[in-house]
Parts: C-alpha cells; sequence; structure tokens
C-alpha cells in the first residue's frame, strides 16, 4: 500500500505518496532532463549568438559558427547520454529505495498500515476512523467493520516473519528502542523500526532531521499498530518513539497514573540567567 492511497473515506484528500518504480522515474526524469536541456540549449544558441555580432570579420564568423556546432554536437551527446541514464532503473535505485533513501513519500497512514499487513501475516485492510454510529437516543445506527482490500499480498511467509523477526530486535537489549519497552511485560512484547529521515528541504543542513517510528504489539497477536513522524526530532527512538511508548502505555493499561511523565534529558536546554 505504499505510494498509494489507502482506500481511507472517512476523511477526504488523503495523499498517495511516492513509491519509486522504474516507470515513476523514466516519467519524471525525461521531463526534468528535457528542461534541463533545453535551456542548454538556449544558453549555447544565446551565446553564439552574441559572440556572432560582435565579430569582425566573415573569416571570424566560420570559426565561431564551426566552434558553435563543435558544441553543438557534444552538448547533444551528453542529452542522450544522461537522457539513457537518468530515466532507466539502476542498482542502486533499488538499494536506495529498501532502505528508505532516494525519493520514497510516505503518509503516516500508509506507514502504520504497511505494518499492520505486515503483522496480519500479509493480509491488507481498508483503514477506517469511525467505529460506530448512534442516534441521539443511544441506538445503533450502523457499525463498521474491517474489509479486506488484498487477501494476501505476494510475498513469501518466510520474507514477512523475518522482518516481524528483525522489528522485535529493535526493542530488546542492543536495539535502537529497547530503553523506551524494557519496562513492558513479557506477554507485551513489542516490534519497532525507528527512523531518521532527511527534511528534503531547501536550506537544512546535514544535521536536520525528523524523527519516525513504527511499531506494533503484542508480538505474539499485534493489536495494535503505530506510525508516527515528530519533525526536525532528530532520531525516532528520541522522539516519536516516546509518542508510541505513551501510547502503547495507555493501551494496554500500562500507566502508572500516579507517575509524573518526563522527557529525556537531551530534551531540555539550560539558558544562562543574569
Amino acid at each position: 500500500g505504499l505510494g498509494s492511497a489507502t482506500g481511507l473515506e472517512d476523511l477526504p484528500g488523503e495523499a498517495s505518496g511516492i513509491l519509486p518504480t522504474p516507470e515513476w522515474k523514466k516519467e519524471l526524469n525525461t521531463v526534468l532532463i528535457n528542461r534541463k536541456y533545453d535551456r542548454l540549449r538556449e544558453e549555447l544558441e544565446a551565446k553564439y549568438r552574441e559572440l556572432q555580432d560582435q565579430a569582425a570579420d566573415e573569416e571570424e564568423r566560420a570559426r565561431l559558427q564551426k566552434q558553435f556546432e563543435q558544441e553543438q554536437r557534444s552538448l547533444e551527446a551528453r542529452y542522450r547520454i544522461d537522457l539513457n541514464f537518468e530515466t532507466t532503473w539502476q542498482a542502486f535505485d533499488t538499494y536506495n529505495t529498501s532502505i528508505g533513501q532516494g525519493s520514497n513519500t510516505y503518509t503516516m497512514l500508509q506507514l502504520a498500515h504497511y505494518v499492520a499487513t505486515l503483522v496480519n501475516g500479509g493480509k491488507r485492510y481498508k483503514p477506517y476512523i469511525v467505529d460506530s454510529i448512534y442516534d441521539e437516543a443511544g441506538n445503533l445506527v450502523k457499525q463498521f467493520e474491517p474489509e479486506e482490500i488484498v487477501a494476501e499480498i505476494p510475498l513469501s511467509k518466510d520474507n514477512l516473519q523475518t522482518t516481524v523477526t528483525a522489528m522485535l530486535g529493535t526493542t530488546q537489549p542492543g536495539g535502537t528502542a529497547w530503553s523506551l519497552f524494557r519496562h513492558f511485560p513479557e506477554h507485551i512484547k513489542v516490534g519497532a523500526k525507528t527512523g531518521t529521515a532527511e527534511t528534503g528541504l531547501a536550506g537544512d543542513g546535514k544535521k536536520d532531521f525528523h524523527g519516525v517510528f513504527i511499531a506494533f504489539a503484542p508480538a505474539h497477536d499485534p493489536q495494535i499498530a503505530f506510525a508516527g513522524i515528530v519533525e526536525y526530532g532528530q532520531s525516532g527512538s528520541g522522539s516519536a518513539g516516546y509518542v508510541a511508548k505513551a501510547l502503547f502505555e495507555e493501551y494496554f493499561g500500562l500507566n502508572d497514573k500516579d507517575e509524573e511523565f518526563s522527557l529525556p534529558e537531551e530534551f531540555y536546554i539550560e539558558f544562562p540567567v543574569e
């Protein structure tokens, strides 16, 4: 379901996001490469028009024309090379897509939907927000139920289970989310993946990241899936992971009502007081 609408009907305007494919790359980069080289052609022609206007005699004009044609041939050769390379799916495109790099653009709903499909053994359901509708007298008007979209996605059970096992390792000792869920009881094991996402925004530096976090629980019988982002949160475990932790604690009744919530130390900045 990544890179396409999930089928949510309760709210309008769901974004499709982007899952890069060979067709998507070819369509997009054909436009971009043609636009780039149209500009370069115009600049080359403008350059030699000006030089021709300034030429002292016919001999110089002939030399400039020959030079122009050489540069033009070189430009067209580069155009063909770039067009072929940039519109062809490369091995690195597959690698980048598999690790979340490149032009991946997914909504949090898609990521939560992805996690739910994963732990459902490949079965994908249409998400919905409204659970039930009652009239003013308290009578049930309509009850919404899960609706299967695709009976089973074409992935092997071994691959699905390997991914689930890896997500469980994230919350075990040595995992990047171990500190968040180490106090959870044995029967509520959490699977998760932390993410540090580049913002992709002009003006942001190499140290500006969004914190992304996905999770599910409990491992033996998943009931809840989560996906969240904290803009400029720097890391998933240090930002959105705390949201997942609080949500899971509330859902599974693990909250200590007398315990005062506090953010980790790195969220606090001391300012000198004169």
